[in-house]
């Protein structure tokens, strides 16, 4: 489990906690506040998910399976050495 997950949840649980007391301490705050209560929480989650979508690499079974087809088109002659050189280059950044 990464550090960044962990500490997301720590941190929603902690909010979410601080949240639902305040709602229940004061008469004027609803249980149907919670959601505009929670969206900073909401957004945190939000960033996190859409930031690992991004960063996310290739498994090195797949990096290697690639490299593995793009050496094979090379052989065949479907690739030139510039056109190899370039794909493999992009692989592996």
């Amino acid at each position: 489990m990464s550090k960044a997950l962990i500490v997301s949840v720590v941190l929603t649980i902690i909010y979410a906690t601080f949240i639902l007391t305040n709602i229940y301490a004061q008469e004027d705050m609803l249980m149907s506040d919670l959601p505009w209560a929670m969206s900073p929480a909401i957004i945190g989650w939000a960033i996190y998910f859409v930031w690992g979508a991004i960063k996310k690499k290739p498994s090195k079974s797949k990096l290697a399976d690639e490299l593995k087809e793009l050496k094979k088109l090379y052989k065949e002659g479907t690739l030139s050495k510039e056109e190899f050189s370039k794909a493999k280059n992009k692989l592996l950044k």
